[in-house]
């Protein structure tokens, strides 16, 4: 976004600030056109931020046979249940990794296999994000009960 006045006139507005002819009108004008500059920059890190949440899904998209039937429930239930876009964007990406971790959909995994991968995600770092350790469990619960599985299992 390129503010009218600015582009056709850049030096317009540093001769009004030294001079102080600049009406209020006038900076508010300044201001707004400095926001919507602020505005676009969030907006493409955003999108930046969106591709790389959504590498993860569409890699396991790719390579594991059902996920895009399975995540296409799973945006089906999450969005009848009131729940909003990013606790489907974030439930789905960690079911992602899980089943590119085994190759296969979540609930084709026995519980015996999911406690070995929450415990993988244990060790694999020194320092565990308890948030991130959370948000599988929940995404894997919420998985299962909507697909009608056990997941008595999978508590914290």
């Amino acid at each position: 976004y390129k503010c009218p006045i600015e582009a056709v006139q850049p030096r317009f507005w540093q001769t009004l600030v030294e001079l102080n002819f600049g009406s209020i009108c006038y900076r508010k004008i300044y201001l707004l056109c400095k926001n919507n500059k602020n505005l676009e920059k969030d907006n493409k890190k955003k999108s930046l931020d969106e591709l790389r949440e959504n590498k993860l899904i569409n890699q396991a998209k790719r390579e594991v046979p059902g996920f895009t039937e399975l995540l296409g429930r799973f945006e089906r239930t999450v969005s009848v249940l009131g729940r909003s876009q990013s606790t489907f964007n974030n439930y789905s990406r960690h079911v992602a990794a899980v089943s590119l971790h085994f190759g296969k959909i979540p609930t084709e995994l026995d519980p015996e296999q999911i406690q070995d991968y929450l415990y993988y995600l244990q060790k694999k770092s020194k320092t565990p994000s308890q948030s991130y350790f959370k948000h599988t469990v929940y995404g894997l619960r919420f998985l299962l009960k909507s697909e009608g599985l056990s997941y008595d299992y999978l508590s914290l």
